[in-house]
Order: structure tokens, then C-alpha cells, then sequence
């Protein structure tokens, strides 16, 4: 993940969709600045149950994000492409973890999924840890693209 934290376009590196990378002026904060903070918190996190919450919550966040950036825009997508589809979530919450810099995340992976509760085995907390794991391939695949 370092290498594409140091690219100049790191939503481009993860292949963000253009509709999805909304795109702020210079001297305002990072897309998915809210996602991102959030993200930076998993460590902080004890209980597998705990940082499965902030999974879901970043995925929450990653939604909020293209809500209100499109709310405001002067030439806004389709309605249907307001609600950013699994395959597009992946590439964001990719996005959000080379951002959010989180350390040891595989460990962290590890342990929410040996420690999985059975009330959360199913749902959307499920699907977001779903959604992690996706992302995390997905870097590891970005990564190797990147050094052939």
C-alpha cells in the first residue's frame, strides 16, 4: 500500500470511478474526510464487535460523502447512481484504507473474523466486513499491477 499512497492520484491508482472520486478545490479537506478519520479508528478499537461498527460505519460515511457532494453539485448523476453499488464500494473503501494509513489491518481483519459474533454473522455488518475483505484484495491486487 505504500507505493500507492505516495501516487499523485491515489483514487485513480485504486481505480475510483470518476463519478465517485468527487473531486474538491485545492483548499478544501479530502473526499471522504469523515470515512477516512473514522477508518483511523479501527486500532483504537478492542472488541471484534467494536471494530466491525467501524467498518460499517465507514461504509455508512463513504455514502453520506457522495450524498451531500452531489446535493450541492451543479450537474448531479442519475438518482440511481447516487447510492454507490458494491463493485464502486469497493474501490472507495479501498480508497479510504491506503488514505487512512491503518496500521496492521491484516491483524485487525484476523481478528474480526475469528471472533465474528453470531448476531453479526449475517446483515450489514456482515456485508461490510465483506466489503473490507473485497478491498484489501483488491489493494493487493492494485499493488502488484503497479510493480509489473
Amino acid at each position: 500500500m505504500s507505493s500507492l499512497r505516495k501516487s499523485t492520484c491515489v483514487a485513480a491508482s485504486v481505480n475510483v470511478p470518476l463519478i465517485y472520486r468527487l473531486d474538491m478545490p485545492a483548499q478544501e479537506t479530502l473526499p471522504y474526510a469523515a470515512a477516512i478519520a473514522k477508518m483511523a479508528e479501527l486500532p483504537h478499537r478492542r472488541s471484534p464487535s467494536a471494530k466491525i461498527a467501524v467498518v460499517s460505519n465507514v461504509c455508512h460515511l463513504i455514502d453520506d460523502a457522495v450524498q451531500r457532494y452531489y446535493a450541492i453539485h451543479p450537474n448531479p448523476p442519475p438518482m440511481d447512481k447516487l447510492h454507490i453499488a458494491a463493485d464502486d464500494l469497493v474501490s472507495v473503501l479501498a480508497y479510504v484504507l491506503v488514505v487512512s494509513d491503518c496500521p496492521h489491518l491484516a491483524s485487525h481483519l484476523a481478528l474480526m473474523d475469528a471472533f465474528l459474533p453470531d448476531r453479526i454473522s449475517a446483515g450489514e455488518e456482515a456485508y461490510s466486513l465483506t466489503m473490507l475483505h473485497t478491498a484489501v484484495a483488491h489493494l493487493r491486487s492494485s499493488s502488484v499491477d503497479s510493480k509489473n
